[in-house]
């Protein structure tokens, strides 16, 4: 007896999660072998990089696609600069047209100092990625405006 193990994984954001495949019956009944997704939703975000009233929620608006099997979720984690534990919140389809979603650090969370964040995207096969690439250990950060 012959036994083959096949995994695949997909590094986008750095890790070596398997990433989903797909064998699912579709009616067809020729051989056509399976269908694979093997690509993570494309992330385009535009960084904010100027400082942010304290006690003011922050927009996070972000375009993400997938064209394999369709995005699943986008979550936006953010942290005060000086935490270690980031927190998580679903962002929202704004914009389905064009892909946008859209998510607010709370007002209450925007203290003094500083923020970091990132945004992850999962496709319906589970393929993850981040934006910046390297999320957590290397987020994007904007500063708290204190006036």
């Amino acid at each position: 007896m012959l036994s083959i193990a096949l995994t695949l994984a997909l590094a986008c954001n750095g890790s070596t999660k398997p990433t989903g495949i797909t064998t699912g019956d579709s009616g067809d009944t020729g051989d056509t072998g399976s269908t694979q997704d093997l690509s993570c939703p494309s992330i385009d975000h535009t960084p904010i990089e100027t400082a942010q009233p304290i006690n003011v929620a922050v927009p996070v608006t972000a375009t993400i696609v997938d064209a394999g099997s369709g995005v699943f979720v986008v979550e936006l984690y953010f942290k005060k600069e000086a935490s270690t534990s980031y927190t998580r919140l679903t962002m929202t389809l704004d914009d389905p047209a064009n892909g946008v979603y859209a998510a607010e650090v709370p007002a209450s969370q925007v203290a003094s100092g500083g923020m970091d964040y990132y945004i992850q995207a999962v496709d319906n096969q589970q393929n993850t990625c981040t934006d910046p690439y390297d999320g957590a250990n290397h987020p994007y950060h904007f500063r708290i405006d204190g006036g």
